[in-house]
């Protein structure tokens, strides 16, 4: 006979509403943040003009793909959508339905001729814009998560499931060395 415990384990399903509350932007400012960085640098030099017309291209793709499922295309656009975006644009030619594609938008192929490492310089910048935007803020900003280390002594184990992309939870436990 197998004994019982009373102890039972704990399971947390995270959103952006916890790094949030530490001050991390959320997806669609990710977005709307990353725009503004596009504009920024976009001085007039060839490069960077093509970045900021890359993101309104994306930006305006996936506003009439809304549209065209009769979705309301004036609702934000979030970080991931640019980001999938233009990943699969840059994966383009080894698509399993590229075949079946008779050709790419001109305007697309039009800035690419232009400038042929377009994608890759774009995702460059846009992961670089993550990495900024998603610093682990310091320690007093995140505390408050501390009181998962405390979930997890009370209560024999602590799962945490988190769609998050900062580390504000590993940095909060990392002292606790339980996760």
């Amino acid at each position: 006979m197998s004994e019982t415990s009373t102890s039972k384990k704990v399971a947390f399903l995270m959103g952006a509403g916890l790094s949030a509350s530490a001050d991390l932007p959320a997806s669609v400012a990710l977005a709307n943040r990353f725009k503004a960085r596009i504009q920024t640098i976009a001085d007039g030099s060839r490069a960077p003009v093509l970045l900021k017309n890359l993101f309104y291209y994306l930006e305006g793709g996936i506003r009439l793909q809304r549209a065209k499922r009769g979705l309301d295309p004036s609702s934000d656009v979030n970080i991931e959508d640019i980001a999938i975006a233009a990943r699969r644009l840059q994966d383009r030619e080894t698509n399993a339905l590229a075949p079946f594609i008779s050709g790419w938008h001109p305007h697309l192929l039009q800035m690419l001729i232009q400038e042929a490492s377009l994608l890759d310089q774009f995702l460059d910048v846009l992961f670089d814009h993550l990495e900024e935007d998603l610093r682990t803020p310091a320690a007093e900003k995140i505390a408050f998560m501390d009181r998962l280390a405390d979930i997890c002594q009370d209560n024999g184990g602590l799962d945490v499931f988190t769609l998050n992309y900062d580390l504000c939870i590993e940095k909060a436990l990392e002292s606790t060395r339980n996760f």
